[in-house]
């Protein structure tokens, strides 16, 4: 089976479109079109549903991703080893990232790889902690920074960050409990996706009084400032917005575990790896 044919199915499905897929790839729509109807007499089966607003994987589809994604690794690994044992290392590093104080962490082993290794390519996605986890766990990124979550992935802790609340600016509250969610106006972050919040409040059987939502810490910030509610959030966040806000403890208190979820090292490919290594080295 064609690797290409598979890469091009993944980027198809990820974007929902094969003009988009087909721009990123530098083909015609017709000749993309082409190789997913080739893909399709190969395997014998519709492979994608299209219509006008796009295209989306059928349930035969779902089932097989994973072995057009192991069929795409497998030549990415294979170039870029190839590339190795030239002297070169080459490829891409799919990192996701939640927290934005990360990369300041992080500077000094980008920048040292960036010197050392100018052939590879890194990619960054963003998420929640519990959809960046998801992805390590199915192969689609090969590492991420994030709170820690169950999965099938190695996981190495490099530090702990506490979970604070921001409250408006006049409140006279120093600590804040987190029982006090039942009453005041909660903002819920992530709305919709499990997150760092919504794990502590079900660990502590707390129903918040959710009145408004947000997708981003951003958001959240200028809500709170504004003086519509309260919101928990990681100290990670703070320092990197200006308002009418103030940051309390919360009780109990809270420490999220933050680290590195990645594939395992034996199925990394050669610049994931050597990426990882950087990082561990420089943190």
């Amino acid at each position: 089976m064609d690797s290409d044919k598979c890469k091009a199915l993944l980027l198809a499905v990820e974007k929902g479109s094969l003009a988009e897929a087909a721009e990123a790839l530098g083909y015609s729509v017709s000749g993309l079109s082409r190789m997913m109807q080739a893909l399709e007499k190969e395997t014998g089966l519709t492979l994608l549903y299209r219509s006008r607003s796009g295209v989306a994987p059928t349930p035969a589809c779902q089932e097989l991703l994973p072995y057009f994604r192991t069929i795409a690794e497998a030549q990415e690994h294979c170039l870029e080893s190839a590339a190795q044992i030239k002297g070169l290392l080459r490829g891409t590093v799919h990192l996701g990232m939640l927290y934005p104080r990360c990369y300041s962490l992080l500077q000094p082993a980008f920048s040292l790889f960036a010197r050392q290794y100018p052939g590879v390519r890194i990619e960054i996605s963003e998420g929640s902690s519990s959809e960046l986890a998801e992805k390590v766990s199915a192969h689609e990124i090969d590492l991420a920074i994030i709170s820690r979550r169950p999965g099938t992935f190695t996981w190495q802790k490099l530090f702990e960050d506490p979970l604070t609340a921001w409250v408006p600016a006049d409140d006279p509250r120093k600590v804040y409990p987190l029982k006090d969610l039942k009453k005041d106006n909660y903002i819920e972050f992530f709305a919709g996706s499990e997150s760092d919040n919504s794990l502590i409040l079900a660990r502590h059987h707390i129903v918040p009084n959710i009145r408004y939502s947000a997708m981003s810490p951003s958001t959240a910030f200028a809500m709170v400032s504004a003086g519509l509610g309260v919101t928990l959030i990681n100290h990670l966040y703070t320092g990197f917005f200006q308002g009418h806000v103030r940051e309390l403890p919360i009780e109990p208190a809270v420490q999220m575990e933050i680290g590195i979820a990645s594939i395992p090292r034996e199925e990394l490919s050669p610049a994931a790896a050597v990426f990882l290594n950087t990082l561990q080295k420089n943190l």
